[in-house]
C-alpha cells in the first residue's frame, strides 16, 4: 500500500531508471533551449554649434563609456545553476541516485475540475511558462527505485531578459488567483482514485512563492508532503520540489538559495 501511494504522489517516478537520461517527452517531469545578445545603447548625438560660435564641438563621453550590459544567465550556463547531487545528499539528508533530466516543461496537471487554475501548484509547466522562455533545463533525483522515501527535483527556465522573467513570474503565481486553491482538495488525472492532494499556499511574492502539498489516502493525510518554491530573479526563473515524508520545506529552501546564489544579479 505504501508503495502505491509514493508511486502516485509525482506522476513518472515509477518510471525512472537507474541510469540518469535525458527526454523531450513532456510528460509529469519535463524541460526546452535559446538566448538573446544584449541591445546594444545608441550612442548620443552631438547637436549644431551656436550661430558664431566657433568652438569645435565637443565629442561627448556618454558613447565611449556606455552601461556594462546586464549579467544575463545564457543558455549555456543555464545547467550550471542546478545543485548537484552530491550536495542535494548532504541538504535532504538522504542518498539520492535514480536521475531523470528533461528539455522541455512538462504539460499542466489534469483532472482538476473547477480547480484547473491552480495547476501551478503542482509545478510549473508549458501553458506557465507561455513558451516565452529562451532555455529550460530540469533535473528529478530519488532514492530508490521501487520503495523511494525521498524525491527531488530542480528546474530553472531563462527568459530574454529581467522583465520578462519578473512578468512571467507575476501571472503564473497571481496572489489573489492562487488564495481560491488554498485549503483546496483535488484528484489528479492518471492517479488511484483513493489518492488526493491538498493545496496549502504559504506565502506568493513578486519574486517567489512557496506551498505545500499534501498526499491524503482515502482522505486522510499519510504523511507524505510534497514542498514547492519558485522565485525569479534576473532573467531566471526556478522552482524546486522536495517530496518525503515529513517536512521538506528547509531542504526546499536551502535548494533555491543555492540556486538563487548563482545567478547574478542584473
Amino acid at each position: 500500500m505504501t508503495n502505491r501511494v509514493i508511486a502516485a504522489c509525482c506522476a513518472g517516478l515509477a518510471t525512472l531508471t537507474l541510469a540518469a537520461c535525458t527526454s523531450d517527452d513532456p510528460s509529469r517531469d519535463d524541460a526546452a533551449v535559446a538566448m538573446p545578445t544584449a541591445v546594444e545603447a545608441p550612442s548620443e548625438v552631438q547637436g549644431p554649434a551656436a550661430p558664431g560660435d566657433t568652438t569645435p564641438p565637443t565629442t561627448s563621453t556618454t558613447a565611449s563609456h556606455q552601461a556594462a550590459p546586464p549579467q544575463l544567465v545564457t543558455p549555456g550556463k543555464l545547467g550550471a545553476l542546478l545543485v548537484p547531487i552530491e550536495e542535494l545528499n548532504d541538504l535532504v539528508g538522504a542518498k539520492l541516485g535514480f536521475e531523470q533530466q528533461f528539455n522541455r516543461p512538462a504539460k499542466p496537471a489534469g483532472g482538476l475540475g473547477e480547480k484547473s487554475g491552480c495547476a501551478v501548484l503542482f509545478g510549473s509547466n508549458s501553458d506557465s511558462y507561455a513558451n516565452e522562455y529562451t532555455a529550460f533545463r530540469r533535473v528529478s533525483v530519488r532514492d530508490g527505485e521501487d520503495s523511494s522515501q525521498h524525491f527531488v527535483a530542480q528546474e530553472v527556465a531563462a527568459f530574454a531578459d529581467p522583465a520578462t522573467a519578473t512578468a512571467n513570474f507575476g501571472k503564473t503565481f497571481d496572489k489573489t488567483a492562487l488564495a481560491g486553491c488554498n485549503d483546496a482538495v483535488v484528484h489528479r488525472q492518471g492517479e488511484d482514485d483513493r489518492i488526493t492532494w491538498r493545496f496549502n499556499v504559504t506565502a506568493v511574492n513578486t519574486d517567489s512563492a512557496r506551498w505545500t502539498l499534501t498526499q491524503l489516502s482515502d482522505g486522510k493525510p499519510n504523511d507524505w508532503t510534497c514542498a514547492h518554491e519558485a522565485r525569479t530573479k534576473s532573467n531566471v526563473e526556478s522552482a524546486v520540489t522536495v517530496c518525503q515524508f515529513g517536512n521538506g520545506t528547509p531542504a526546499a529552501t536551502a535548494i533555491g538559495d543555492r540556486i538563487a546564489k548563482w545567478i547574478p544579479q542584473p
